[in-house]
């Protein structure tokens, strides 16, 4: 044993004294070890494999990877890209890919070619290569056995070359049971129809079968459909493919159009006028182009912006520019200085400024704006070298998938604790011509305020987290940094029978929240969080700190629903806070489908519209497992602003569907009732001080092994998800195929 123990330490010893580069494989060499050993295999020489094989030096690179990339997020720069991209022609192709990658300990992503939003076959946060079976598409049929063998990289289009509650209700029924020929999808969404908002329910459908066929079977078992025959239209199953896909004149359409791949698509958006212009009409209807002409005003040059703000309006075409100049006898001037630029050497030109010294020049200006010694600046502006740029990133990064290693960051951080060091930020960052994203701390789950694709700063306000009460004119101004959960807390302290109508969930910030609208479980009696917002302070891009009578009314109405990030650096609101009654009750009542979920879920619809405004009803509607049978669970989630034999007394006349005992009613304070929709089972017993918790640092993978796997796994796979897990050890049990929603391997013996 001494003897073992004794070759342990120097064997350790040893392998300590290696050189580093021994321990490391620069990515030529890799691709290099690769490619001779893929020549080996497949007995193919390698300048004819370099045409499958892709390193980062080759010219096609770029367009071979970004050829089946659908999620623009993960189609920047600064995305990790593959060590090696291999596209096989053949199964021998694929064979020496695997074996060729097993030594070389890489991640080895499979990529199909589909719809692969989420990255898992092309990134990783680790060193990776891509498998891209795109080539691999063959679909060889054999009518006569009625069978065919189709590729892992081909598409499925190459493989297969006024009663709306009435007709939902009834479909429900009808939908499971009815002539197997006959398949129903129900669309259900919210539309505007001569001016009046409302819902449309959609049945698309297809019948295998002739139109006379279906439109009888309809008349019998669903004729609240009304369907008709002129509905129909009758075509070959191929068409209806083409049909499905959105294809009016399927009948007319050559099903080649299966074979065209629609590459290198992805794309962010809303960069400019034309593309934002799309997404703002959607979501702002009427009051976007009121939206843009703020924001052109207060913002022209567009320095307050992510991939969802409001853009500014396009500016005068570069000919009416020039036509000014003409006329105001600049352009022989700007002509010569042209001419100057040009002839300076090119040696003349500085190369981009390093982030060492983009840093040094932010603090020199951030302490010169601020009056402060940049000994104190540096404790609020952080750069990658400093210890905690790290903690004070990733802290309020909700997204797993940004929070990893390779995931493009931030020059500086600024952490401001004052007005006057958010105007400086602004002032300061805007010479250095940097992406500036504002991050409040609450759920950007997206990243807009803490990732780009183009150098970048964050300013971080979760510093800014003041909430200050005025009980007496029943006001309050709350910081932009604050969550929903402070500001509540916040009003508790200072009164029992005061609220605030905004989110359930505690950890929303309050500057994305209100500047997009914000709504609550308080909505129907009180309306939108911005509805009792009275003032504000922004600081604008010109860095001045100015409230709502210094904004003017319009900019005003901006950042109250217009969105965060837009039109300037929102510091914080003044609310007007609502009255609560000293005790609301909350109820949570379940039913499935064997037991009335149908016919509670169709009164839902209903009453929930129409009853006392003080009551709110969340309905869940869940597939879940009950006595091993699936089933449809219907949840009623509740918040009535009184006592509970008063809402009891209520709905037993309004909604006896829902069947509601007062012992499923619980009786507390407010602010209990928002621990208690915050999932806190023992709300009456807990210190509403848990509010002032932050969980920083939250984001998680998971699923990273069986531990973590499993609680995906079972969820998805239910009871399959063992006999999956057995399978993988036995195949896999390096577990070498993986990524962050793989099938997990069995834990090793220790």
């Amino acid at each position: 044993m001494r003897r073992t123990c004794v070759f342990s330490v120097v064997f350790f010893l040893l392998f300590l004294s290696l050189p580093l580069p021994s321990l490391s494989q620069p990515s030529h060499s890799v691709y290099n070890s690769f490619l001779k050993c893929f020549s080996k295999r497949t007995k193919t020489p390698q300048p004819q494999i370099a045409k499958n094989v892709f390193s980062p030096t080759n010219p096609a690179y770029s367009s071979v990877l970004r050829a089946y990339i659908r999620n623009a997020r993960f189609n920047t720069s600064s995305t990790p890209k593959p060590t090696i991209i291999v596209t096989p022609r053949s199964y021998s192709h694929v064979s020496a890919a695997v074996l060729c990658s097993k030594p070389l300990n890489f991640v080895f992503k499979i990529r199909s070619g589909g719809h692969d939003y989420d990255g898992l076959s092309y990134i990783s946060d680790k060193p990776f290569f891509v498998l891209d079976m795109s080539n691999i598409r063959d679909v060889s049929v054999d009518v006569a056995e009625n069978s065919a063998w189709i590729s892992a990289g081909a598409t499925l289009g190459e493989y297969m070359a006024g009663g709306a509650v009435d007709i939902v209700h009834k479909w429900q029924f009808v939908g499971p049971k009815t002539d197997r020929n006959l398949f129903m999808r129900m669309l259900i969404q919210p539309v505007t129809r001569n001016k009046v908002k409302t819902v449309r329910a959609s049945v698309v459908a297809l019948f295998l079968g002739k139109a006379d066929d279906v439109v009888s079977l309809l008349s019998k078992e669903l004729p609240e459909l009304a369907l008709k025959k002129e509905n129909c239209t009758e075509m070959t199953w191929f068409q209806s493919a083409l049909w499905w896909d959105n294809r009016v004149n399927a009948t007319q359409t050559d099903p080649k159009v299966f074979l065209d791949r629609n590459l290198d698509s992805s794309s962010f958006g809303k960069r400019n006028y034309k593309e934002g212009e799309v997404y703002g009409r959607m979501y702002f209807g009427k009051n976007f182009d009121r939206l843009v002409k703020i924001k052109t005003k207060v913002d022209p040059r567009n320095f307050f912006r992510n991939e969802q703000s409001i853009p500014t309006l396009p500016r005068k075409r570069s000919k009416r520019i020039i036509s000014t100049m003409i006329k105001t006898q600049t352009f022989v001037s700007v002509l010569l200085s042209l001419f100057f630029f040009y002839s300076l050497p090119f040696s003349s030109l500085a190369a981009a400024p390093s982030s060492a010294s983009v840093y040094e020049s932010f603090v020199q200006c951030f302490s010169d704006k601020t009056k402060s010694p940049q000994a104190q600046v540096a404790k609020n502006v952080f750069s990658p070298t400093n210890p905690s740029y790290s903690s004070v990133l990733r802290a309020y990064i909700r997204n797993a998938r940004f929070n990893t290693s390779s995931t493009p960051k931030p020059t500086i951080i600024v952490t401001p604790r004052s007005y006057s060091h958010v105007s400086a930020a602004v002032l300061c960052s805007k010479p250095l011509n940097f992406v500036f994203k504002i991050r409040s701390g609450g759920h950007d789950y997206d990243g807009l305020s803490y990732i780009s694709d183009k150098p970048f700063f964050i300013l971080d306000m979760s510093n800014l987290r003041d909430v200050t009460v005025n009980i007496t004119d029943q006001t309050a101004w709350i910081s932009a940094g604050a969550t929903l959960g402070e500001v509540y807390y916040g009003i508790w302290r200072e009164s029992k029978v005061h609220g605030f109508p905004a989110g359930v969930c505690p950890t929303v910030g309050v500057g994305g929240h209100l500047s997009g609208g914000g709504y609550g479980n308080m909505v129907r009696k009180y309306g939108l969080s911005v509805d009792y917002v009275e003032d504000a302070k922004i600081v604008d891009v010109k860095g001045r700190v100015l409230d709502r009578k210094a904004m003017g009314e319009d900019l005003f109405w901006a950042i109250s629903g217009g969105g965060g990030g837009s039109f300037g650096v929102v510091l914080g609101y003044k609310i007007r806070l609502v009255l609560v009654p000293p005790v609301v009750t909350v109820f949570r009542v379940e039913q499935y489908m064997d037991s009335g979920a149908v016919d509670m879920v169709h009164k839902w619809q209903f009453v929930g519209p129409k009853t006392d405004r003080n009551l709110f009803m969340r309905m869940l509607i869940q597939p879940t497992t009950k006595n091993k049978v699936k089933t449809v669970r219907a949840s009623v989630v509740a918040l009535f602003l009184g006592g509970a034999d008063d809402v009891v007394s209520l709905l037993a006349k309004e909604f006896a569907e829902l069947g509601l005992k007062k012992e499923a009613c619980k009786e507390m304070t407010w602010i209990q009732s928002a621990l208690w929709w915050d999932n806190d089972e023992n709300a009456t017993q807990t210190d509403p001080k848990v509010f002032l918790d932050r969980n920083l640092d939250s984001a998680s993978f998971g699923k990273r092994n069986y531990k973590e796997g499993k609680v995906y796994g079972r969820k998805y796979f239910g009871k399959n998800f063992d006999r999956l897990v057995k399978i993988k050890t036995a195949v896999d049990p390096d577990n070498f195929f993986r990524n962050e929603q793989s099938i997990p391997t069995l834990p090793r013996k220790a």
